[in-house]
């Protein structure tokens, strides 16, 4: 950090996070349209187990 102001560190930092907050947020449409979509749904293990069966029998 040496040569650095404290202004500069500062501004650094800033710049850090607005990057890091508008990266988080980007997600593919795809992505958008399925969140929430199992919400309140219980699955068990059992439920999955069955599915496979289920799928390649």
């Amino acid at each position: 950090m040496r040569g650095k102001s404290v202004s500069q560190m500062v501004g650094d930092f800033f710049d850090q996070l607005v990057r890091t907050q508008t990266s988080v947020q980007k997600t593919p449409p795809v992505t958008d349209s399925l969140r929430g979509v199992l919400k309140g749904v219980v699955v068990s293990e059992e439920d999955y187990k069955k599915h496979l069966q289920d799928k390649y029998r």
